[in-house]
């Protein structure tokens, strides 16, 4: 007898908890949090432009006030969130016919939320650079810096920049290299120190140049990252766009050290057939601009045009035409690739809302009807 009402008591202690999970105070405090949030991200962007503001206020799970006072960050609010809706939808709502629209509704706000939060954390999003009459299947990202070193055409290590701490070992393949400097926007200065007197201790371009911290830029992709160090005591430097890889030996063997955008394959390539450009009439200005592509799939050749208003969608990666390069004998087509395994939830949460937001208003139109009459 004790037991069952032991028992009993558990699951009422159960319920009453999953109620006070789903209680409306909990969303009152955090709809001034989410909303102080996005006021402080979005004012934050003209400051600090558009990439620090993202991961500073929307892209954390704490935020540092003034550097020393913690403070949740967007994840554990849309978590919060997502959990008192949930809640309050099944422990809360009172069940019937009559508002089974609006449950539903309820439930595809819900579905629209924890779709944003898969997005956040699962989408990629990078660009390719593809030469006209050439192919590419390798994107690079924005902001993602890496360290990686080579054997030959064979990938052997890729270390993420932002591992790497100044005046710390880092082990990478055979060598062990000991980080001087880094900087995530740096500038090339010309060494003021005697080459003759230095070059022993220096190698490659750091017998010529050194590179110094300067303002980060409001866009990150304009941010030329790069890092000293010191490898048996011989000092490199590496930075994006450095125009050959630096070269190590370790038991009479040549290895390739290269700083730059970290890079991934797709699973199929991108041949640019042609590149298109309409300009303004009288003028230089670009009005719109295309691309002509093959898409190669195994054995599939797929053609297709990705111009300013046209994007393309296959297997779940979408390409945008976002830029070009053009120099004297060459043009390149830059594309904005974006991989979001979060894109279908939108459509699946505003169908929900809109069936429910349909059968809440035929459920109610007799009784609203007779209240007229």
């Amino acid at each position: 007898m004790q037991d069952h009402s032991l028992l009993k008591w558990d699951k009422q202690a159960l319920l009453g908890l999953c109620q006070r999970l789903g209680s409306p105070s909990i969303l009152f405090w955090t709809l001034p949090a989410l909303m102080l949030l996005l006021l402080a991200g979005t004012i934050s962007q003209k400051y600090l432009g558009l990439y620090v503001s993202i991961h500073q206020f929307f892209d954390s799970w704490i935020i540092w006030l003034f550097g020393m006072i913690p403070l949740p960050g967007f994840y554990p609010i849309m978590i919060v969130f997502s959990t008192n809706l949930l809640f309050r939808f099944i422990f809360r709502s009172p069940w019937s016919w009559q508002k089974a629209g609006l449950h539903m509704a309820h439930f595809g706000v819900l579905v629209l939320v924890i779709g944003g939060l898969f997005t956040s954390l699962s989408a990629e999003e990078g660009f390719l650079a593809i030469k006209e009459g050439e192919s590419n299947q390798y994107v690079s990202d924005y902001h993602k810096r890496v360290l990686v070193l080579f054997d030959g055409d064979t990938t052997l290590q890729s270390v993420d920049f932002k591992k790497l701490a100044k005046h710390q070992e880092q082990k990478i393949g055979p060598f062990t290299l000991v980080i001087q400097n880094k900087c995530r926007n740096c500038e090339i200065t010309a060494r003021t120190e005697n080459v003759q007197e230095t070059k022993s201790q220096k190698k490659s371009m750091a017998q010529f140049m050194a590179l110094s911290d300067k303002p980060l830029e409001k866009e990150d992709e304009l941010n030329m990252s790069g890092l000293s160090f010191t490898v048996n005591n011989e000092e490199y430097i590496a930075f994006e766009g450095m125009p050959k890889p630096i070269t190590l030996q370790a038991d009479n063997k040549d290895y390739q050290l290269l700083f730059g955008k970290d890079q991934r394959a797709l699973p199929f390539t991108l041949r640019l057939e042609k590149f298109t450009q309409d300009n303004y009439p009288g003028s230089d200005t670009a009005r719109n601009y295309s691309s002509d592509i093959i898409i190669v799939d195994g054995k599939s050749k797929i053609e297709a045009q990705i111009s300013m208003n046209k994007p393309l969608r296959y297997k779940g990666y979408s390409f945008y035409q976002s830029s070009y390069e053009r120099t004297p004998d060459e043009i390149y087509s830059i594309l904005t690739v974006v991989e979001n395994k979060g894109r279908i939830f939108p459509y699946i949460a505003c169908l929900i809302i809109g069936l429910g937001l349909l059968y809440h208003a035929f459920m109610n139109y007799p009784r609203t009807k007779e209240t007229r009459s």
